[in-house]
Formats: C-alpha cells, sequence, structure tokens
C-alpha cells in the first residue's frame, strides 16, 4: 500500500520514476491497481485460492522501499487479478 501523494504528476522529462524498487533474488510483481481507503479489503486471485486482504493491516510503504509479500507464490501460484471488495450499506 502506498499513498497517492507519494506519486508526483508525470511529465515528459520524469518518465520512469520508480515506482517499486525490483530486488534480483526474488522480485516482486504488480499484479493489479486499485485505489483503497484504509477501511477496504481486495481480494487477490490466484490459480488455487482466492486470498482476502484488509487494508488497515498493511503498513504504509514509500516508492522507495522494496514493497511486502503477502501471498507465498510457489504455494497459490502467480496472482491473476485483484479486485476491490465491495462494502454494503449498513441495514437499520
Amino acid at each position: 500500500m502506498m499513498a497517492l501523494t507519494e506519486f508526483e504528476q508525470g511529465k515528459r522529462s520524469n518518465r520512469g520514476v520508480i515506482m517499486l524498487r525490483e530486488l534480483k533474488t526474488n522480485p516482486h510483481r504488480v499484479a493489479g491497481l486499485v485505489f483503497v481507503t484504509r477501511d477496504d479489503s481486495v481480494t487477490l486471485f490466484t490459480p488455487s485460492i482466492l486470498h482476502t486482504v484488509h487494508i488497515n493491516e498493511l503498513k504504509p510503504k514509500d516508492r522507495y522501499n522494496n514493497g511486502s509479500f503477502v501471498l507465498d507464490v510457489s504455494k497459490t501460484g502467480d496472482v491473476t487479478g485483484v479486485k476491490k471488495d465491495v462494502k454494503l450499506p449498513d441495514r437499520k
């Protein structure tokens, strides 16, 4: 999770700004992008499971960080999709 303010508005002169520092030994891959708030949750789709991640359980990162793993893809397979979960209104 990164704050949107971590990314300045793009101009032609600063194309190629680092979004996620890549590790050579065990690289991270961006599987999807969704805009969320701290109260949201997202579902990660893999060939074997659906995994729900609650955003408030993640520590915020800056773009100079290596990120963090949420799933072990050697066990679950690569993430094939990401979806923001829909909040249902409270019923009274």
